[in-house]
């Protein structure tokens, strides 16, 4: 069927090999980025960018059919002076950018510490241009590595960038991760998935996921989802008890949208959900959700 194509693969893998990452970190980091280049079939593109002070394009866009001469171009990536991760980033996004299209997953993969000190620092503006670029189809996912990492950066870089966040000191802490990133980008099947909800005023309703909001549209951006896989919404809603009446009642309602892997805008059925009121013995004999739970 159409939902089981499989899309091609559209990556930069941007490697900071700045001083701070001398040593390991470095090592580590193209260890990381040669497993992805093993993992591509000649369909895919990739382009490899590094970056001290400035960006370097190592391999500009192309597709991973000459293996080793990428991985050769890997191998070569010396460590150099500071850290203008903003710079390195933005020279992997506009890589992919160049050629986006609606039949490719197209993603920016950071390997850092995180710890700009160069060009554009400030994590509210370079979060700001995640966002953005994600909107255009574009994502990041952050690959911490070495023991200064800086968690809240690459953090919240892949969460705004609307991709994944991992943290580890080795490849081998990264093998797994990678695995279970490269498979999700190879079986999306649903991407700018868009989550709407409404409820009566009367009900105070907080998501409680980590989603990025866009304000003017009063949604929010959930992860793309693979085939087979799922996606989780979960809510807290408080209903005051001047409102809990004897009859059935609307409590919550959500709209999801979101481009198959077509392309296409899907628009999925509306969910409602509708509380009855139940006594408290009834209540009690309730057997709580594990998965809600956990």
């Amino acid at each position: 069927t159409k939902q089981n194509k499989q899309k091609s693969l559209n990556v930069s893998i941007v490697i900071d090999r700045s001083g701070s990452m001398s040593g390991q970190p470095l090592d580590e980091a193209k260890k990381s980025a040669i497993m992805m280049v093993q993992n591509m079939t000649s369909k895919d593109r990739i382009s490899i960018i590094s970056y001290d002070d400035e960006a370097n394009l190592i391999v500009p866009s192309t597709l991973c059919s000459n293996k080793e001469l990428i991985i050769q171009c890997i191998n070569g990536i010396n460590c150099g002076g500071m850290t203008n991760l903003h710079t390195g980033w933005l020279l992997g996004a506009e890589e992919v950018a160049k050629y986006k299209n609606k039949k490719s997953i197209n993603r920016v993969l950071l390997l850092s510490d995180g710890n700009a000190n160069r060009g554009l620092t400030d994590i509210n503006e370079i979060n700001e241009q995640c966002s953005g670029l994600a909107d255009t189809g574009v994502t990041t996912s952050t690959y911490g590595l070495g023991i200064h990492f800086n968690e809240l950066l690459m953090i919240e870089m892949a969460k705004n960038g609307l991709g994944q966040s991992y943290y580890g000191e080795t490849a081998q802490d990264l093998l797994d991760p990678f695995k279970e990133e490269f498979e999700l980008l190879q079986n999306i099947i649903a991407t700018d998935i868009k989550l709407k909800f409404t409820s009566p005023k009367f009900i105070k309703t907080k998501l409680m996921n980590n989603f990025r909001r866009d304000e003017g549209k009063s949604c929010w951006f959930m992860p793309d989802i693979a085939k087979d896989g799922e996606g989780w919404a979960l809510f807290r809603l408080n209903l005051g008890e001047n409102y809990i009446k004897s009859k059935a009642i609307e409590v919550i309602r959500c709209e999801v949208s979101y481009k198959d892997a077509d392309g296409k805008d899907i628009i999925a059925d509306t969910v409602k959900l509708v509380l009855e009121p139940l006594s408290p013995n009834a209540f009690e004999t309730i057997a709580e959700n594990e998965k809600v739970i956990s």
